[in-house]
């Protein structure tokens, strides 16, 4: 792949922080692949905080202009001009560097570089992005008085004042003490950045989580990484890749820190499941019928849609529940989606309550509905003894498979998104929907209000659909197993 001489953003330099092949891809892979639904609503609830941010400064001019190098001429424009106070967007470039700031204030003695993060806590990205942008900023030779990371108060409430829903952190010291390790390091980026193809890379613990690993990387053929082995700490991940294995074919069971892991080499070194016979009679022997097959989907964002809510705190809008009096005999199927105008969760509590009756196990997938309930009880103390008398039925499905059962194709997880293939013939892909963050976006597409009737109708079908698909895939999951217990018995 010809390149010319690159532009170095924050997205490249901080992944080529971590790896420079990581870096090469980032600039030249990944802006040829869509943004999903996850990422294009977090990039929107991004876009809305800030947008927020800016009104606490009514002087600002924010930077607008039809091409990069307009925006890095009117920058250094309106920063020489004596009246402006503040600025949005400012673009600095530096060589082959650029970089957009958020907000940028004037100072008797310099300028005030502030970043604007959607997050509610501190976090060593968010500085190093800071940090970023400040040193391209220094290289054009602005004089930066103070550098800040403006995050959201998480005690913020919708119809608060303006002024309390950030918060806004010096980070000036911090930012001082990386900006000659970023210096020394952009020094030599852009030759590598140019190549025709990626620079040489070695597996390391940066590629667990690396989006190129195995599409692009030195991932592509293993089949079997060590990241697969579950409950893989850092420290435990470094020394079996200074051994020189890669792959859980080459790993050796004296090198592994617990059971579970032993059984997925066996797993995968023989190409079939393990089961864990007694482990498993003991798990689904908890089960009491009828079972009731729950999932929740819930709304949680930067921006807060409804009274009394917090950054982020989850906001219950859906749940189906399937219910079987024994193993296959279904004896109806519950759902509620709450109307995205309003605040439903009262509501929807009291709906579920009924729905759940009083005896029998309520089968969840993970301790995502647990922690959901706690917070319904503490919310409404009115139905907590009633929650508290659910939370003592549930059962969580997932551990039968993160304890008593492993495949090869669970790719060390127990997720649903791996066990449901491996075990069934079963998928979401014939559903507009196919994971939690489309749902997620969905839902937020109809609380923002503005659909046509006929979209409106079809987005609601949409959430409907995904969410009744989580609990028939529990349903299916927990009849596979059985049929797996009967079969080792």
């Amino acid at each position: 792949m010809p390149t010319s001489r690159p532009t170095v953003n924050k997205s490249v330099f901080g992944a080529s922080r971590e790896c420079a092949a990581k870096g090469w891809f980032t600039k030249h892979v990944r802006p040829s692949r869509p943004l999903d639904a996850g990422a294009r609503m977090r990039s929107e609830q991004g876009n809305l905080v800030g947008a927020r941010a800016r009104l606490l400064f009514p002087d600002g001019i924010l930077i607008s202009t039809s091409t990069r190098q307009d925006e890095v001429a009117e920058t250094a424009r309106l920063m020489n001009d004596g009246q402006v106070q503040t600025l949005f967007e400012p673009c600095f470039k530096a060589g082959d560097f650029i970089a957009r700031a958020d907000i940028l204030t004037r100072e008797d003695d310099g300028w005030h570089l502030i970043e604007v993060k959607s997050g509610t806590q501190l976090k060593t990205e968010y500085i190093q992005d800071v940090a970023y942008t400040a040193t391209v900023a220094r290289l054009t030779d602005i004089r930066l008085a103070r550098v800040s990371l403006m995050i959201l108060n998480k005690e913020y409430l919708l119809g608060d004042p303006l002024d309390s829903q950030f918060a806004t952190l010096d980070v000036t010291a911090e930012v001082e003490t990386l900006i000659p390790e970023f210096r020394a390091m952009m020094d030599g980026l852009p030759e590598i950045l140019c190549r025709d193809s990626p620079p040489d890379a070695t597996i390391s613990p940066v590629c667990r989580n690396c989006e190129f690993f195995q599409s692009d990387c030195v991932g592509k053929e293993i089949i079997h990484p060590i990241f697969d082995l579950p409950r893989i700490t850092k420290q435990q991940c470094g020394a079996l890749l200074r051994s020189g294995w890669k792959s859980i074919l080459d790993v050796s069971s004296s090198r592994l820190i617990n059971q579970r892991q032993k059984d997925v080499l066996k797993s995968v070194k023989k190409g079939k499941m393990v089961v864990n016979g007694a482990r498993l009679r003991d798990l689904l022997g908890q089960v009491k019928w009828p079972v009731y097959y729950l999932d929740f989907e819930s709304l949680t964002v930067a921006m807060p849609f409804y009274p009394e809510v917090r950054p982020y705190e989850q906001v219950l809008t859906q749940y189906s529940l399937h219910v079987f009096a024994g193993p296959g005999e279904q004896q109806r199927h519950s759902e509620y989606l709450a109307d995205p105008a309003r605040d439903c969760r009262e509501e929807l509590a009291e709906v579920l309550l009924r729905d759940l009756e009083e005896k029998g196990s309520v089968v969840v997938y993970s301790h995502f509905e647990k922690t959901i309930l706690e917070a319904l009880a503490i919310r409404f103390p009115g139905i907590a003894d009633r929650v508290e008398a659910v939370l003592a039925r549930l059962f969580d499905l997932r551990q039968v498979f993160g304890s008593a059962i492993y495949h090869p194709e669970f790719r060390g997880s127990e997720s649903i998104k791996y066990t449901l293939p491996a075990l069934t013939d079963m998928t979401y892909e014939d559903l507009n929907l196919k994971n939690g963050q489309e749902a997620v976006a969905a839902f937020l597409e109809l609380a923002n209000g503005g659909l046509e009737h006929e979209v409106f109708q079809q987005r609601r079908k949409d959430l409907l659909d995904y969410c009744a698909r989580d609990t028939l895939a529990m349903v299916r999951l927990h009849h596979v197993a059985m049929d797996i217990l009967e079969r080792h018995s």
